[in-house]
C-alpha cells in the first residue's frame, strides 16, 4: 500500500462541481492511502479580511485557470483521483480516517438560488 499526499494547488483543484471531462490529478492503486488537502469557500475571499485566507488559497482564487472552472458553484474540489482497475459502475469503498479544518474559522453564507422562468 502506497501513501500519497495531494496538495491544494491550481493544478489539483477545480471549482463548481464534478465533470467526467476533468483529467485525473493523481493515479492510485486499490488500497492506497491518500491525504487530500482542500479548502472551502472559494468566493469568501472576496468578502473576508485579507488575513483570513492563507497564501496558497489566495493564489488559487487569483490564478485558477478557466479550464478548472466547471461551474459557477462555490465549491472548490480537489481531484479527481484515478483508481487503477476501477470502471464506471463499480462501487468504491472509502475509509475516512481523519478530518481536520484547514482554516481557524467557520462561516455559513446564506442567499437564494435564482429561479428559472417557466418557458
Amino acid at each position: 500500500m502506497a501513501e500519497h499526499h495531494l496538495l491544494t494547488t491550481c493544478k489539483t483543484v477545480h471549482l463548481g462541481g464534478f465533470s467526467p471531462s476533468l483529467t485525473p490529478v493523481l493515479h492510485i492503486q486499490s488500497g492506497d492511502r491518500v491525504h487530500v488537502e482542500t479548502y472551502t469557500g472559494f468566493y469568501v475571499c472576496d468578502q473576508a479580511p485579507p488575513e483570513f485566507a492563507p497564501p496558497e488559497l489566495l493564489n488559487i482564487v487569483q490564478n485558477l485557470p478557466e479550464s478548472q472552472r466547471v461551474s459557477v458553484g462555490p465549491h472548490l474540489l480537489t481531484g479527481p483521483i484515478w483508481i487503477d482497475g476501477a470502471e464506471p459502475g463499480d462501487v468504491l469503498e472509502v475509509h475516512v480516517e481523519a478530518i481536520a479544518p484547514r482554516l481557524p474559522v467557520g462561516f455559513n453564507p446564506c442567499g437564494s438560488i435564482p429561479r428559472r422562468s417557466a418557458a
